[in-house]
This record gives structure tokens, sequence and C-alpha cells, in this order.
């Protein structure tokens, strides 16, 4: 059996190359949550905030914004190379969010997540069990 290195390595460089352009257009999506941080008193403690989310994207793409931690679609943008929404945070524990392609299974293994970020919630103080009692010396 002969080999002919020069086809291979043509045609990996082809491979290759092709990946990276995939990988190119997928990665185009440009995602910033600002604040994208919440300090709540105690631990435990929901945390309040509005978040602005605004994206870009090179090309025009029908977009949805998604919490991925309910699994629930936020909102959609169709034909459009930028977006903004404004994003009501109550919540104790992190939130992650995701720009993902508008198609009819939008959680599916096949509709990778464009861009993703997370809202970190932390406090100033650790919560305590024991109860606080008042001396006067």
């Amino acid at each position: 059996m002969y080999f002919n290195s020069k086809g291979f390595a043509a045609a990996v460089l082809f491979v290759s190359m092709s990946t990276q352009a995939q990988q190119a257009t997928e990665s185009d999506v440009e995602m910033i949550a600002q604040p994208n941080k919440c300090v709540a008193l105690t631990q435990g403690r929901r945390c309040y905030a509005q978040v602005s989310i605004s994206w870009t994207s090179n090309s025009e793409n029908d977009i949805c914004l998604v919490d991925l931690d309910n699994q629930l679609e936020l909102y959609c943008w169709r034909s459009k190379t930028q977006g903004r929404y404004l994003y009501e945070m109550a919540s104790s524990t992190d939130i992650n969010l995701a720009l993902v392609r508008k198609i009819d299974a939008m959680l599916s293994s096949d509709n990778p997540q464009l861009a993703t970020t997370t809202l970190k919630v932390s406090w100033l103080y650790e919560g305590s069990t024991r109860k606080r009692r008042w001396r006067l010396f």
C-alpha cells in the first residue's frame, strides 16, 4: 500500500482551516453584563440589581438570551448585529446567562452557546445560626 504524504498534508491543512473558520463564525458574538456582581448584606439573602446586558456581532443573527440555570428564554432579537436587555436580578445564587441562535430546540446540543456570562452574588457578612444577645457590659 502506497501513501501519498502531500495529499495527506493538504487534507489535514484543509480540515484544520475549516475548523478555525467555523470557530470564528461561532465566536464572533461578544456579550457584556454591567454590573456583573451583586452584593447582599448577609449570606443566603437575595441580591437585587438591574443588569444591563449588551451584545454585538459581526453578522446579522437571530439570537436569544437564555437563563441557563432555569432554561428560560429571556428575550430574542431577529436579524440584528447588536442588542441590549435590562435584566432585573433577584437571586441568592449566581446566575448563568448565554446567547444562543434562535432555533426550535433552544438548548439542544446542536445549538452551541455563542457567548456566556455569570452574574456573581456575594455578601458582606456570613450568615450565623446563633442568636445575638444584647449586653450592657
